[in-house]
């Protein structure tokens, strides 16, 4: 009888433990070379080479530190290739697998939000491994594992601004893209869709982290409507070019052509770092004349700010330069091309701002009925409308006008960054992500021709114009200075774009209070290495 009641436990015993087993949920989520613990939300990706690039998802999620698992989805009706899993209540994660080949993978990634307001953040880890991509920045390195950025929106801004400058924060500059490279193989975008904050080494953590906030984005009233949705891609290689040749072909665009070549292959002369904004009529021809007296070639001149009486009416100032259609003749007479500096703003003093005002033609406040401001480095304006088609034409009419009125050649197109518009502003086609602007910018300022310059980027690799480096300092070192130009331009080719305008010979020469008047010469040693780093260079811009 004994023997029977041991049997019969025995056999109730096993049955529980292969119940047990059967119906245990999985600690680990295993999709190709990803592994996803689903206790410590740690993600692993092994590589055909054999490294392992690790992170975790949903870091800091609102409902503890891993203290409720997530529930498979029924995965019978997702194909192979494909998982989800349920946050009950907050947030589903699916995670897609695309097989690309002998030791090529890539992996899509998306949070869908149950709720509006839920935001999490994922994070990579940067050991083991150089990276590259993101943004311009003030300390630009190469590889980019020494920089530091904390979590902040990735917005296109003006790094150099006195608002930026001291923040110590890493903050992004005027040329950016949501791609990180690694020389492990491993490439990562982020959907332009999202609206993204990131971090990269903040506080020494040597990680790289996302998360999706459309808080610093979208109007306040808005938010009900905006979800937190963060998405994006982490394709894996053998090496780095290959990841990279797969990423930038899928993600970028290509040039739709060639800007002008003379800029490719003699000086541009600038007025800005010698003259600043105490540009005249005399003073620019004496500078011309410096420059043939010398046995100079050149590309063109160009007469910086400031000519205008008031920014933004496209009119020179008649005291400064009495007679500009005779000056630029003679320049012109002299083997000089002749291009001016200008921008998307019209401050309130100006005759332009009120004509755009009254047709509509300026972003708008949040409220979409009045014209946004914003404060630049030149005062209080409005900023032209780049989605809206009557505010584009009428913008690049003004300037053809210029153009065929005093025989201008092109243009230097300045900002163009978020930085500058007006807070939560609304535009004829409201952006799914701010920095739609700046891409929007670079195409309305594409048509008027093959010798254009602008200093921002984003997703505008297609539009054949050359892009010029945020204004460097006339210092030796990564403060901004001559050890920076190396590595912006190779995060610049890197992030798909091309041409690129390296700044001015020895800097801009800029006081520490005074960016508009004062100019303080760079060391003369400074400035022969600054000539013979860019010899090798696109183009050479020359101050003096």
């Amino acid at each position: 009888m004994a023997g029977r009641k041991t049997l019969f436990a025995c056999v109730v015993l096993g049955i529980f433990c292969w119940q047990f087993i059967w119906n245990r949920k999985p600690d680990t989520l295993k999709l190709g070379q990803l592994q996803l613990d689903l206790t410590s939300s740690r993600l692993t990706i092994r590589s055909a080479n054999g490294d392992v690039f690790s992170g975790a998802l949903a870091t800091d999620r609102e409902f503890g530190d891993a203290t409720i698992k997530p529930i498979e989805c029924d995965n019978s009706r997702e194909s192979s290739n494909k998982r989800c899993l349920l946050y009950p209540g907050l947030a589903k994660l699916e995670i897609k697998a695309i097989n690309r080949g002998v030791g090529q993978s890539c992996y899509y990634i998306q949070w869908q939000p149950f709720r509006n307001r839920f935001i999490t953040n994922d994070c990579f880890s940067l050991r083991g491994a150089h990276w590259f991509g993101g943004a311009e920045v003030f300390e630009q390195h190469w590889p980019m594992n020494r920089q530091k950025s904390r979590m902040q929106p990735f917005q296109s801004g003006d790094v150099i601004s006195k608002e930026w400058l001291h923040s110590g924060a890493g903050k992004y500059g005027s040329i950016l893209e949501p791609y990180w490279l690694s020389s492990a193989g491993i490439g990562i975008y982020v959907d332009p869709v999202v609206n993204l904050h990131s971090s990269f080494n903040q506080d020494d953590n040597q990680q790289l982290c996302f998360r999706a906030d459309p808080a610093s984005f979208v109007k306040p009233n808005d938010l009900r409507k905006k979800s937190s949705k963060l998405k994006y891609t982490i394709c894996t290689a053998p090496d780095i070019k290959t990841v990279h040749s797969y990423m930038s072909n899928r993600f970028m665009e290509r040039p739709m052509g060639q800007p002008d070549e003379r800029m490719m292959r003699s000086p541009v002369w600038s007025t800005w770092a010698r003259h600043k904004t105490l540009v005249n009529q005399s003073l620019t021809l004496q500078y011309a004349q410096e420059i043939v007296d010398n046995g100079f070639t050149n590309s063109q001149l160009e007469i910086d700010d400031k000519y205008t009486l008031t920014y933004g009416d496209l009119e020179w100032d008649p005291k400064k330069f009495p007679d500009a259609k005779g000056m630029v003749d003679q320049l012109h007479a002299a083997g000089f091309r002749v291009t001016t500096w200008t921008h998307p703003f019209a401050n309130i003093d100006s005759s332009s701002f009120h004509e755009g005002a009254e047709r509509g033609l300026w972003l708008k406040d949040m409220t979409g009925t009045v014209p946004g401001l914003t404060e630049w480095w030149q005062g209080i304006a409005g900023v032209i409308d780049p989605t809206h088609i009557e505010a584009v034409n009428w913008f690049i009419q003004i300037h053809r006008e210029f153009m065929k009125r005093y025989g201008v050649d092109s243009f230097k197109f300045d900002a163009g960054e978020i930085t500058y518009t007006p807070a939560f502003f609304s535009a004829k086609e409201q952006p799914k992500n701010v920095n739609e602007f700046t891409q929007k910018y670079v195409e309305m300022v594409s048509s008027l021709g093959s010798m254009i310059e602008v200093r921002a980027g984003y997703r505008s690799q297609q539009y054949p114009v050359f892009v010029r480096m945020l204004d460097k300092f006339s210092t030796w070192g990564y403060d901004n200075g001559l050890r920076t130009l190396i590595p912006t331009a190779l995060l610049m080719s890197i992030l798909g774009y091309p041409y690129i305008l390296p700044d001015m010979i020895g800097g801009n020469a800029y006081s520490e209070n005074d960016f508009s008047t004062s100019t303080i010469l760079p060391d003369r040693e400074l400035f022969i290495r600054w000539a013979q780093l860019l010899t090798m260079d696109d183009i050479i811009w020359m101050p003096n």
